[in-house]
């Protein structure tokens, strides 16, 4: 099942605004938003996301609530996804892929939360390109069942669980509030984590996060990181 706004062949400048998007686009490699390859040179590039309700329909799943996987040879770069109420998401609430991501990356004030149980592997906000270099993080609620990060996002499975996770690629983390995540799996795997950095690219300026109340009832510690 296919996303509802899918942009495709170096779909540039557009702006997608003020909508209720509603999908069921459970594939890993898919969301609500799909940022997807491009025949052309320019990539899916200067586009805004902005002021939405991305959530899954009622009573069913969706992988990512948005989602960019481009072309290596035309990346993906200079969007932006701001002031977005992502909710419901399976998997991850933005995710920028390992393939076709390219620099200049904003995510900024947006509220991801969940409230559904899931007993997947959950991230709010995954980087995961080694050429999403000058990404932007700021400013965004992370956690919880509704806006501003408040009561309690619940994860039913032995498995991790992360606010922002950087896998690759570098970035500045700041402003982010990450809170009231659950972690309710008892087995070895299950831990929760505020913000995890892991790239080898170089230095990210991590500042001025707030991280609370992050809780697990697995047997791994939980981690909290950031300042």
């Amino acid at each position: 099942i296919g996303a509802v706004f899918r942009l495709v062949d170096d779909a540039t400048y557009n702006i997608i605004r003020n909508l209720n998007i509603e999908s069921q686009a459970t594939s890993t490699t898919t969301g609500g938003v799909f940022f997807n390859t491009s025949n052309g040179t320019l990539g899916y590039s200067n586009n805004t996301v902005t002021e939405n309700h991305i959530r899954a329909i009622a009573g069913l799943t969706i992988s990512n609530g948005i989602y960019s996987s481009g072309t290596a040879t035309a990346m993906n770069t200079n969007n932006v996804i701001s002031n977005n109420r992502i909710y419901n998401f399976d998997e991850n609430g933005i995710n920028i892929a390992a393939t076709g991501n390219g620099a200049n990356w904003t995510i900024s004030g947006n509220h991801l939360y969940n409230t559904t149980v899931s007993p997947s592997a959950q991230t709010g906000i995954l980087v995961a390109s080694a050429n999403s270099t000058s990404v932007t993080i700021s400013n965004n609620f992370i956690g919880g069942s509704d806006e501003n990060a408040s009561g309690l996002w619940s994860n039913s499975g032995s498995v991790l669980v992360s606010g922002i996770s950087c896998t690759n690629g570098l970035a500045t983390i700041s402003g982010n509030t990450i809170m009231n995540i659950s972690g309710t799996g008892t087995g070895t795997g299950g831990r929760i984590q505020g913000i995890s950095q892991t790239s080898v690219l170089g230095a990210f300026t991590i500042s001025d996060n707030t991280i609370m109340n992050l809780s697990t009832t697995g047997t791994s510690t939980g981690n909290a990181f950031g300042n």
